[in-house]
C-alpha cells in the first residue's frame, strides 16, 4: 500500500468514525497479567499542539501488536521451555512519554517480587522528553530493547552514554547496512557514486560513514546531496535536474528518509533518468512503495536491508478480523456506534487530524572494523525514581461498541503490509524470553535480578524471522546477514497475479554477511 493510500485511511477514520474522538484514550495503558513483566513505551496516537493527541499513530499500533504476539508466541511454549508466564504493560507515550515511563516503573503498583525484565519501543534520545525516559528506566537498572538502527551520537547527553549496558539492538545498525553497500559497489566496480542524505545532523553523520566506509574499498563519493525527510516536490524536481545535469555518475545511494523515497524515483522518471542505478538502505526503502513496470528510473534498483517476515505474525494480524477487542486502541479506530451511552469526563481531543512530523531516530553505539563477504549475481533526566508518583483520574471505560467492518478490514490490511518493520520487536521479546529461561536454569553465581541485562547479553538463538540473536560487548547484533535485492519486472511464468506484473518486484540476487566483534571506531 503506498503513501496514498495510508493517508486515504487515515481520513477514512475521521470521516466514518464521528465517534473516535469520545473514546481517545491517549496516555493510557493496556496490561497482561503474568510472573515477569515486559513494558512497552509505544507512541498510539500522533502528537497534536499541547497535551493533545490527535489520528492513531498506525506503527505504534502495529508495535503493539507485535509484543501482544511474541508474548502468545512464547507463552505457548512452543519455541522455547520457559517456567514464567510473561505478561506485559504497555504505556502510550502520546502526550507525555516522561509520564508514561513514571508510571511503567515508579507507579506501577506491581509486586515487589515482580520482575520489569525490559522495556520496548522507540526512544529517540536526542529529544529531551525521551531523554528523560531512559534516565528513568536506567534508574531502574531496566534494560531497553531498542529498534533503533542509528548509531548517531548525542554528545551532549554523557550521562546516557556512560548507561548504554541496558540497551541492545536486536537489528542491524546503520554502519553494517552501509558497509554492505559499500561491498555491493566494490563486487561491481562502481568506483564513483554520489549519495542523497537527509538534511539533518543524523542524516549528515550517516552520509559520512557512508564516506569512511566507501573510502576503505576505493569508491570515490563524488557528490553529497541532501534533501529535507519532508522535501517538497518542487524540492525534489530541483535535485533531480542538479543530478541529471552534473552527469558525474551512474550510481546514486539513497541514504534519505523514506517518506520522499518514492517522490525521488517518480521524480526521474519524469525527467528520463534512466542511466542511474539507485541504491536503498533499510531506512530509506520504503517498502510500501509500488512502481509501474514503465518507470524505467525504478527498474534495476538495488534494496540492501535485513527486512525479514513472520508469516506466524502476519497470521496473527489478520485475526484482528474477528478478535478486534484484544488491541484496545484498534477498537477505538474501528468502533462504530456504542451499544450503551454512559456520561465521560475523559479529555476530548478535537485537533485537526494531522501527522505530527517523526522524530528522527538516534541511540549510542557504534560499530567498527570486521570483515565481510559479499555474495551477488548480476543485474538481470535527576533520578526519577525519586519523583513522586503522579496522581490521574481512572479513564471511563469505553462503551461497548459495534465494529465498522469495512474500516476494520482497511486497517487491519494496513498493518498487515507493514508486518515486516516490527520483526526488531518481535525478536527483542524472544531474546527477553531466552534470557528469562537462561536464569530459570542457572544454579550457581547468578546475577540478581536487577542486574537481568547480564542474561541478556548471553543469549544466543536463532529466532523466528531467521536472524541469529546474539550481543556483542556494544550489545549490537554479533552475525548480521543482509539480502540484496533488485526491482525488475516479473517473468510470464512467475506465479503471482496479472494485476501484480503491471509492478516491479523485488527479487534477490545476492546476501552479505558480517560477523564477529565490532567495536566503536
Amino acid at each position: 500500500m503506498d503513501r496514498y493510500s495510508t493517508s486515504v485511511l487515515f481520513v477514512s477514520l475521521w470521516l466514518c468514525c464521528p465517534l473516535c474522538t469520545d473514546i481517545v484514550s491517549a496516555g493510557e495503558s493496556l496490561k497482561k497479567p503474568g510472573d515477569v513483566i515486559i513494558g512497552g513505551l509505544v507512541s498510539v496516537h500522533h502528537k497534536g499542539s499541547g497535551d493533545s493527541c490527535v489520528t492513531p499513530d498506525l506503527n505504534g499500533i502495529l508495535t503493539v501488536e507485535a509484543i501482544l504476539f511474541a508474548l502468545k508466541a512464547v507463552n505457548s511454549k512452543e519455541y522455547l521451555a520457559l517456567g514464567s508466564k510473561l505478561g506485559c504493560d504497555i504505556q502510550d507515550t502520546c502526550p507525555r512519554p516522561y509520564v508514561a515511563a513514571l508510571d511503567l516503573v515508579v507507579n506501577s503498583n506491581r509486586p515487589k517480587d515482580q520482575l520489569l525484565a525490559a522495556a520496548v519501543g522507540n526512544l529517540p534520545q536526542q529529544l529531551a522528553e525521551y531523554h528523560r525516559v531512559l534516565l528513568t528506566l536506567f534508574s531502574s537498572l531496566t534494560p531497553h530493547m531498542s529498534c533503533i538502527a542509528s548509531t548517531y551520537q548525542v554528545k551532549y547527553k554523557p550521562d546516557l552514554i556512560s548507561r548504554t549496558e541496558f540497551i541492545f539492538h536486536a537489528l542491524a545498525r546503520d554502519r553494517s547496512n552501509l558497509r554492505a553497500i559499500v561491498h555491493l559497489a566494490a563486487r561491481f566496480n562502481w568506483t564513483y557514486v554520489g549519495v542523497v542524505h537527509d538534511d539533518s545532523a543524523e542524516g549528515r553523520h550517516t552520509a559520512e560513514l557512508f564516506q569512511q566506509e566507501a573510502a576503505e574499498k576505493f569508491t570515490c563519493v563524488a557528490r553529497k546531496y541532501s534533501l529535507a525527510s519532508n522535501a517538497s516536490g518542487a524540492q525534489i524536481q530541483t535535485f533531480i535536474k542538479t543530478l541529471k545535469a552534473e552527469k558525474n555518475f551512474s550510481v546514486v545511494v539513497m541514504l534519505t528518509s523514506k517518506g520522499i523515497f518514492k517522490s525521488i524515483i517518480d521524480e526521474a522518471f519524469k525527467q528520463k533518468i534512466s542511466d542511474v542505478t539507485w541504491i536503498g538502505s533499510d531506512s530509506s526503502w520504503d517498502d510500501e512503495a509500488r512502481f509501474s513496470t514503465e518507470n524505467t528510473a525504478a527498474q534495476g534498483m538495488f534494496k540492501v536491508g535485513t527486512s525479514a517476515s513472520i508469516v506466524e505474525f502476519k497470521t496473527y494480524l489478520k485475526e484482528l478480523l474477528s478478535s478486534p477487542e484484544r488491541n484496545k486502541w484498534v477498537m477505538e479506530m474501528v468502533a462504530s456506534a456504542p451499544a450503551s451511552s454512559a456520561p465521560s469526563t475523559a479529555k476530548v481531543t478535537t485537533s485537526p487530524p494531522t501527522q505530527a512530523p517523526v522524530a528522527t531516530t538516534a541511540q549510542q553505539n557504534g560499530s567498527s572494523n570486521s570483515t565481510g563477504n559479499t555474495t551477488a549475481a548480476p543485474p538481470a533526566t535527576s533520578s526519577p525514581s525519586t519523583a513522586p508518583p503522579t496522581s490521574s483520574p481512572t479513564p471511563p471505560a469505553v462503551p461497548t461498541a459495534s465494529v465498522n467492518k469495512t474500516l476494520l478490514e482497511q486497517v487491519v490490511n494496513t498493518l498487515t503490509s507493514m508486518a515486516d518493520s516490527t520483526t526488531c520487536t518481535i525478536d527483542s521479546i524472544f531474546a527477553v524470553a531466552h534470557a528469562l529461561s537462561a536464569r530459570e536454569k542457572c544454579k550457581t553465581n547468578c546475577p540478581e535480578d536487577h542486574y537481568f541485562y547480564k542474561f541478556i547479553q548471553m543469549v544466543n538463538f536463532t529466532s523466528l524471522s531467521g536472524h541469529q540473536i546474539s550481543f556483542d560487548r556494544q550489545r549490537n547484533l554479533n552475525e548480521v546477514e543482509y539480502k540484496i535485492w533488485t526491482l525488475q519486472k516479473t517473468g510470464n511464468g512467475s506465479a503471482v497475479s496479472a494485476q501484480e506484473q503491471k509492478n516491479l518486484r523485488l527479487s534477490a540476487v545476492g546476501s552479505w554477511k558480517q560477523s564477529g566483534e565490532k567495536r566503536q571506531s
